[in-house]
């Protein structure tokens, strides 16, 4: 089993859980449930009035339309603001623990650079037809080293002038493929980062904590 799928997943659960805490405890739901009746009643009365030429009465409901959805976002801001104070470092944990480090690359002909993770060192070497890290090919933005799957993409080519003239840099990202789904998903494909697991993992566990406590509008 994928030891780093499991990992995300567990603190996919965790922050989705903490985050409906926050909800449950800054928004409150009978006043949002209230917002949201009226404004429904306001859309109807409004769109009955234009239909029947009351302009003065159509502006009326807009208006009205507009304080109750100021007052339902000033609701959710607030709960917004105290969910950043943990999601900002939650992510730069995350990406500290589960993020790839970088590929710096560069030469004139033949491009090379020094792969480290784990504390390994992985020589690498680009040409127009094959790249390579650690003597292994990289194959339709895709390798396999030590036991886990990357995904590579491969930066555009910068030149810069030297002393010993001018050569070619490339910037290389490589993001551990965390999961492989049985099908494809438009316009993101079937392989995700960990953050793509994070995402795919915490919108149904929101969805679930939130039925649970009452917070499904």
């Amino acid at each position: 089993m994928n030891t780093t799928l499991v990992e995300i997943f567990i603190a996919s659960a965790a922050i989705a859980f903490v985050l409906t805490l926050v909800d449950k405890k800054t928004v409150n739901t009978e006043i949002l449930r209230e917002c949201k009746r009226r404004m429904e009643d306001y859309r109807k009365k409004a769109d009955e009035a234009r239909k029947n030429n009351k302009v003065a009465d159509m502006q009326r409901y807009q208006q009205m339309m507009m304080s109750t959805m100021n007052q339902q976002m000033g609701m959710q801001n607030k709960s917004l603001i105290y969910k950043m104070v943990v999601i900002i470092p939650f992510f730069l944990v995350m990406g500290y623990v589960f993020g790839s480090p970088s590929l710096h690359l560069e030469g004139t002909d033949s491009l090379t650079g020094v792969w480290k993770i784990s504390g390994i060192e992985k020589p690498a070497v680009y040409t127009h037809s094959r790249f390579t890290i650690d003597g292994i090919d990289v194959v339709d933005k895709k390798i396999s080293i030590g036991g886990k799957d990357y995904k590579v993409d491969v930066g555009n080519p910068v030149k810069r002038a030297t002393e010993g003239g001018e050569i070619t840099t490339r910037e290389i990202k490589m993001t551990e493929i965390v999961v492989k789904m049985p099908f494809t998903i438009p316009y993101f494909g079937d392989r995700f980062g960990w953050v793509g697991w994070y995402f795919l993992s915490s919108m149904p566990l929101s969805m679930l904590f939130r039925k649970i406590y009452g917070l499904s509008f």
